[in-house]
């Protein structure tokens, strides 16, 4: 795998070049450097989580922001997504409470 600083710059050009009209795709980034889906969203992660780069998604892909708006969307997003992934979590974890820690065929 690329030097990781390295494939963080060149990722975060690419996602540069590209506006909320005209998304670059995970697939298009993993294609170009040869790397997994996982490599993409670990390093957009820490781009946004660590460095604090406002790297903006949507359904369509990733982009970086234009104004506010655009930002304040991709937030709006990722918390709708951690909701719904902590209702998820919480039903799966009141079956185990349930079952007692058996695993049941439904």
């Amino acid at each position: 795998m690329k030097n990781t600083e390295y494939l963080k710059t060149l990722i975060l050009i690419d996602i540069k070049n590209h506006a909320a009209d005209k998304p670059i795709y995970s697939c298009q980034l993993e294609e170009k450097y040869h790397i997994s889906g996982t490599t993409v969203r670990d390093v957009i992660h820490h781009m946004r989580s660590v460095e604090n780069v406002p790297i903006c998604s949507g359904s369509k892909g990733y982009y970086y922001p234009r104004d506010r708006t655009e930002i304040q969307h991709t937030i709006n997003h990722l918390r709708s997504r951690a909701k719904r992934n902590r209702e998820a979590a919480d039903g799966i974890e009141k079956y185990y409470q349930r079952s007692n820690g058996q695993l049941e065929l439904i």
